[in-house]
């Protein structure tokens, strides 16, 4: 575990978008899945010549992967949970491949919360996710990286 000032959280979040499409999990509405499953998309084109219609893939889109911020220990399990029905997927696969979720533990899950039951540590050790983020005794962030999903030697 390390420690970060707020003072570095910019240039965190800045050498972050430089490689990824920073998104907050509180701007999906109905959750943070709608990040790989959009309410519209492009499943094929269809192209008219000569009397005929054929039909073509989507072009695939040119993005880059996502940064989700705020998720809660819940939404990581959740997303986990559709990474393995959608595993056959290409297109949730796609949008999937190399997003970093970055994922707040509860300091206080409310007794209405659904983690204990289905076995998700929403405050001690490990709520899941790429990167980590506490509320220390003092109520500054405190952040953990996961090695194995962070960029090795990135802004450490």
């Amino acid at each position: 575990m390390f420690r970060l000032k707020t003072t570095e959280l910019p240039r965190v979040f800045d050498a972050l978008a430089a490689q990824y499409a920073p998104v907050f999990a509180h701007d999906f509405p109905n959750g943070p899945k709608e990040a790989f499953f959009p309410q519209a998309e492009t499943l094929f084109c269809a192209k008219a010549k000569n009397n005929k219609i054929g039909i073509l893939p989507a072009p695939a889109p040119d993005t880059k992967p996502l940064a989700i911020f705020g998720l809660r220990a819940c939404d990581h399990q959740g997303i986990h949970v559709l990474d393995a029905v959608f595993a056959e997927d290409a297109p949730y696969q796609a949008r999937r491949a190399g997003a970093v979720l970055i994922t707040q533990a509860c300091n206080n899950p409310a007794a209405t919360c659904f983690c204990k039951p289905f076995g998700v540590d929403a405050a001690l050790e490990n709520p899941g996710g790429d990167i980590l983020t506490w509320a220390t005794s003092a109520g500054r962030p405190v952040r953990e990286a996961n090695d194995e999903a962070t960029p090795a030697g990135e802004w450490r």
